[in-house]
């Protein structure tokens, strides 16, 4: 499914370019190849820095034990871990110039959290990696909530109030 809406130059945003279906194509763990040194990249990423901070942040996540969150917080998923990891290497997502917070949930899932002044944005993978989402407009009050996979055409409008890199 792609957008009625086009993001600038050609680019118009899908589920497939949010979601890379070649799951190996990053894997996490010590001795992997870390999602910014990819080789034979024909673009380097317009955010590389805050890649290589979110990299680290997931690969720091992956290492917590049970009771992380000093009551019954799970471990995080390595699933969850590699859904994310290619969520936030999307060629959409990467053009997105603020810097994403990426945090654990205690039943041993992810969120990855955009704040600015106009937005707040959350995406949310669970330990079944069913993803969903959390919009809310700070300039009108509006908040949104649904099933990511169903909401490419809000999300383009969020990445764009982000500050997505044309």
């Amino acid at each position: 499914m792609t957008l009625a809406m086009p993001l600038g130059q050609g680019a118009v945003l899908s589920s497939e370019r949010l979601w890379r279906r070649d799951l190996t194509r990053y894997p996490i763990s010590p001795s992997a190849r870390r999602l910014d040194q990819q080789p034979n990249s024909s673009s380097t990423p317009a955010n590389e820095s805050w890649l290589t901070q979110a990299t680290s942040r997931l690969e720091q996540l992956g290492a917590l034990t049970y009771g992380w969150d000093g009551l019954d917080g799970l471990p995080i998923k390595p699933a969850c871990i590699e859904a994310v990891a290619q969520f936030i290497s999307s060629d959409v997502v990467l053009k997105v110039e603020t810097k994403p917070d990426i945090v654990p949930t205690s039943d041993g899932g992810l969120q990855v959290e955009w704040h600015s002044q106009l937005i707040d944005l959350i995406i949310e993978v669970d330990p079944n990696i069913e993803s969903s989402y959390y919009l809310s407009d700070l300039t009108t009050g509006i908040e949104q909530e649904g099933s990511l996979h169903e909401a490419t055409d809000t999300l383009a409008t969020a990445f764009v109030a982000l500050g997505y890199q044309f």
